[in-house]
């Protein structure tokens, strides 16, 4: 929608994820058809898709001035909270590092995280995407211990001796976050529409200049997502 607007291009879009159809297969579901009629302006948010990208380093301070404006922004979404509240913040730390290094306790998943990060300098796939030890904001001697430290058996002696959770933290940096956006599913609502006021949020979030990094574990474990919930 975004992209055909840079163009002129008006649309509409017909969400199809829960109706059956013949262009649905085992392997392949028709989730939406784009109706492209008549001429639209330039969206707003257009630009900021090239500009969006992960942060993985600590937060400097903003404004609340700032925080007001983003909040008035996203209220129109729907389904979300802006959280400002340092107490807040610190519980959404702690959860989000005890969440991560229950996820990383499986081999499998790790293995599979490390094939995607390339964590020096000398990795043929450095420049590639976004994984490189760089994008992640992690130093030589960081990137050096994750390659290391995450790996079999390794992992699995630190944890035996109560030190995982240490090599796993994001506690300092997420803590010096301005905020923290939740966005709720409700019940009824598709993964297209989920998904798109997702991006439109975080596109929101760049407009003003701001950075991000997504806790997606926080979602992903049920013992987090439960507390989530609870607690906002």
């Amino acid at each position: 929608v975004l992209a055909l607007s840079t163009l002129g291009v008006g649309c509409r879009v017909e969400d199809m994820w829960d109706q059956q159809s013949a262009l649905s297969s085992d392997l392949l579901r028709h989730c939406a058809t784009i109706h492209m009629a008549g001429h639209a302006p330039k969206a707003l948010l257009a630009d900021c898709l090239s500009q969006r990208f992960t942060w993985r380093g600590k937060f400097k301070p903003v404004g609340e001035d700032v925080l007001v404006t983003l909040q008035e922004s996203l209220s129109r979404l729907g389904h979300c909270k802006l959280v400002s509240d340092r107490s807040d913040i610190d519980a959404i730390a702690s959860l989000n590092d005890a969440a991560s290094l229950r996820i990383l306790r499986d081999r499998a998943y790790r293995e599979e995280l490390l094939s995607y990060m390339r964590l020096n300098t000398g990795h043929p796939y450095w420049s590639l995407d976004g994984m490189n030890r760089r994008s992640l904001g992690l130093s030589a001697i960081e990137g050096w211990a994750g390659a290391t430290l995450l790996r079999h058996p390794w992992f699995e002696l630190a944890d035996r001796l109560g030190g995982a959770g240490a090599i796993v933290s994001e506690k300092d940096k997420t803590r010096t976050a301005a905020a923290v956006l939740l966005l709720f599913n409700p019940k009824g609502e598709t993964p297209l529409s989920t998904g798109r006021r997702f991006l439109t949020s975080w596109l929101e979030i760049t407009r003003m200049g701001l950075v991000a990094w997504p806790m997606a574990v926080l979602a992903d474990d049920p013992e987090a997502n439960a507390r989530c919930r609870e607690m906002f």
